[in-house]
């Protein structure tokens, strides 16, 4: 760990959720864990249960009134043989129901492409087909244009999808050579709202921007996930939205669930996708649960850690600081998901008799665990990488200062050329990659790109004697 303050025993959270009566379905499956994996089974089931609860919106208290949805991406990780097998088997069980109603739609995909190969020169329109889960192989440009079929199939609504792969590795090799990067395409698919679109030289291909709203759950070997996280992927954004879930130790004795089980699991998915869709298959309206009695707590929670931070005598102030504010709003979405399900349990009785108050107890109890167990885990594996990073950024502009009185930036004419940087960089005897200057620059909007390896700078960077 980065900070002591912040540090977790061994087994804190272990024993943090065997005070929490889980909603049924999480319920079920973790009894069936090893007690030392149930706090990694119930984080990883996570981006399934925000899969069957797709209708469903959040109000994040520091979000002032913006609504959410509860997407959430989950990396499970440890040595092989440790027991990752047995999250794809759970989440192989949970996702069947969804999985037949994707195996429908691409029927009906098949036969319009039969049909189309038997009378090439009919013409016929392609039909708005809707598929929740995407093969581990399945590129953004695919990613985009199942989008694009579910706005104009439901008049410019989403839907939350899901991806599973049991390598992490295998989407790292999807993404290789892609129109939208890994990196872009998993920052924006968290938050509902953001767009992102992909064109191709193929005319047929659907055009325009789509919001992908996807939740994730890789498998990884830690060198593996490493990897994935290596480089701008540290500081792009991609790792604060993570849910990094260690498998270590020994993998354990797992339980079959056993038919009740499954039986009583099924009923409240069956309930959860009767929320989604009417019998006639139109989408239902979205709605919003009352989360006001979890404000407090996290603010309470953002406070101490602006109380770490702003002590200079803290290490690492800033990675601690942007990792909590995220490990905050998945937390929170992991306790909303959590009230969901109660809920349910509540209206179609299970024989738990859960209060109200016992119901909002529970669930602040599941935010307070969900956020340290977040920021714990991504700060004890990537949280001095990050301050690396971070901290080799600012000797880089320290040691710019020092050897230009105006930055690399300024010391530029109003157009210069790719060239120009680097011959500038290689007088001052700068580090910096060029190709990072240009990119932080473009993105920026401190430069504009006239054509290949020609800029101009824009007009509000510019020094008076540039003008």
């Amino acid at each position: 760990m980065i900070n002591k303050k912040i540090k977790a025993n061994k087994d804190f959270f272990t024993r943090e959720l065997s005070k929490i009566f889980l909603p049924v379905i999480i319920r079920q499956i973790v009894s069936c864990t090893p007690k030392h994996r149930r706090t990694g089974m119930m984080m990883a089931l996570m981006p399934v249960m925000s899969l069957y609860a797709n209708r469903l919106r959040l109000k994040y208290v520091m979000d002032s009134g913006k609504l959410t949805a509860p997407t959430l991406q989950c990396y499970v990780y440890g040595p092989s043989g440790v027991g990752k097998g047995k999250v794809d088997e759970f989440q192989t069980f949970l996702t069947e129901k969804i999985t037949l109603l994707d195996q429908k739609e691409r029927a009906v995909e098949e036969e319009f492409l039969k049909k189309k190969r038997e009378s090439p020169k009919k013409t016929a329109t392609q039909p708005d087909t809707v598929v929740m889960i995407f093969p581990e192989k399945s590129t953004s440009f695919m990613l985009v244009q199942r989008g694009l079929a579910a706005m104009r199939r439901f008049n410019g609504e989403t839907l939350l999808t899901y991806q599973f792969s049991a390598e992490l590795k295998s989407i790292m090799s999807a993404h290789k050579a892609d129109y939208i990067d890994i990196d872009s395409l998993l920052c924006k698919a968290y938050d509902l709202g953001a767009l992102t679109g992909a064109e191709t030289g193929n005319m047929d291909a659907s055009r325009g921007m789509v919001d992908i709203n996807m939740n994730i759950l890789y498998c990884a070997t830690e060198g593996i996930l490493y990897k994935f996280f290596a480089g701008d992927s540290l500081t792009s954004g991609t790792l604060n939205r993570a849910v990094l879930i260690p498998f270590n130790g020994k993998r354990g004795e797992y339980q079959e669930l056993s038919n009740e089980d499954k039986s009583l699991i099924n009923s409240y998915l069956d309930i959860m996708l009767d929320n989604i869709f009417d019998k006639d298959g139109t989408l239902k309206p979205t709605f919003l649960l009352d989360t006001s009695f979890l404000d407090t707590h996290i603010k309470k929670f953002l406070d101490k850690i602006e109380i770490i931070t702003d002590d200079p005598f803290t290490k690492a102030a800033e990675t601690i600081y942007e990792f909590s504010s995220r490990a905050s709003v998945s937390a929170f979405r992991i306790a909303v998901l959590c009230l969901y399900l109660y809920r349910l349990e509540q209206q179609h009785n299970t024989g738990a008799n859960l209060s109200d108050d016992m119901v909002e107890q529970y669930v602040c109890c599941i935010y307070n665990f969900a956020v340290y167990y977040i920021l714990h885990n991504t700060l004890d594996r990537f949280g001095r990488k990050h301050n690396d990073v971070l901290l080799n950024n600012k000797a880089i502009q320290a040691f710019e200062n020092e050897y230009s009185n105006t930055g690399i930036y300024d010391l530029l004419d109003y157009e210069f050329t790719y060239q120009d940087l680097v011959d500038l960089i290689i007088t001052k005897k700068q580090t910096t990659d060029p190709k990072n200057r240009i990119s932080k620059w473009k993105s920026s909007n401190m430069i504009i790109e006239t054509s290949l390896g020609h800029y101009e700078k824009c007009v509000e960077y510019l020094q008076d004697d540039q003008l």
